[in-house]
């Protein structure tokens, strides 16, 4: 989950970490570093992301998902939980 600052988000993560089958991360560079950035890199500023990973293989997404959990990872939380 994202947003704009000063928009509620934060009171909204508390309300969703509060539930037991949930996890809430601190904001960390992974997202970014790891997922958006490299699977944007080729597409034209404005391209929509959903059309940047309708035509991304499912090799590329599965290598971009196992490195975004490996940054997680690194970060000491239970990504176990997520897969």
């Amino acid at each position: 989950m994202t947003s704009h600052p000063r928009s509620g988000t934060t009171l909204l993560e508390q309300v969703l970490d509060s539930h037991p089958g949930l996890i809430s991360v601190d904001e960390a560079p992974i997202l970014s570093d790891v997922v958006c950035n490299p699977l944007c890199k080729d597409s034209l500023v404005g391209t929509p992301v959903p059309a940047i990973l309708d035509r991304t293989g499912e090799d590329r997404l599965a290598e971009v998902r196992h490195d975004y959990l490996q940054g997680m990872q690194d970060l000491h939380w239970p990504v176990a939980e997520l897969r």
